[in-house]
């Protein structure tokens, strides 16, 4: 809850109270209440969360469209000077519009940290004839290896997994062949697990 400073309190239980001036326009209403828009949100979230968490929001906002990337400049300077903004500069240049989830984030910054950026995100495979076969999280194109993120949801569900591994055979029966790594939430602990299953698909031969 954002309130004017001279009407700042803590009694109100369960409710962070932060005492903060909120320009024209950086609000607006929703369901009978007071709300910041999209991209004050984002800018005052950001200062009190992690990496993984701030770059995963910008991400979410880029990705629903709630904010532009041409915007991310301008709301990285407006919040110059407060609390928390030096050590989030780097993260709205960081930032995806092509992620479809935290999970995805969080692994993409694991690689990038390792050295070991993905060279696209949410790539598309067709056969020759130009008919699709699957699209895929993570991609590294000289490797010819695919990540899938597998959360909890909905990847749990029957119906899910069964096209799922529709998918992977699909992915294993193209030429040459695709190499595809399925990583769960549960990796996400164990960083260089990750960097492994990266660095042990070979470069494939240059063709003679």
């Amino acid at each position: 809850m954002i309130v004017p400073p001279e009407k700042a309190s803590r009694t109100i239980p369960q409710v962070a109270q932060h005492a903060w001036r909120v320009k024209p326009g950086e609000a607006a209403i929703r369901h009978g209440l007071p709300v910041t828009c999209p991209g004050r949100t984002l800018r005052d979230t950001v200062l009190h969360v992690d990496r993984a968490c701030g770059v995963s929001l910008i991400d979410s906002a880029l990705h629903q469209g709630l904010v532009d990337v041409g915007e991310l400049e301008e709301l990285e300077a407006a919040n110059l000077n407060r609390r928390g903004s030096l050590r989030t500069r780097r993260w709205w240049g960081e930032a995806d519009a092509r992620a479809e989830s935290t999970f995805e984030t969080r692994v993409r910054l694991i690689c990038t940290d390792g050295g070991l950026p993905p060279d696209e995100l949410q790539h598309c495979f067709f056969t020759p004839g130009g008919v699709f076969v699957a699209r895929v999280d993570l991609y590294w194109k000289e490797r010819r290896l695919a990540i899938e993120c597998d959360g909890r949801q909905p990847h749990g569900k029957p119906e899910v997994l069964a096209n799922d591994r529709r998918r992977q055979n699909a992915l294993a029966m193209l030429r040459p062949r695709i190499h595809l790594v399925r990583l769960t939430w549960e990796d996400l602990r164990r960083p260089d697990y990750i960097l492994d299953c990266i660095r042990r698909i070979p470069f494939p031969p240059l063709p003679r």
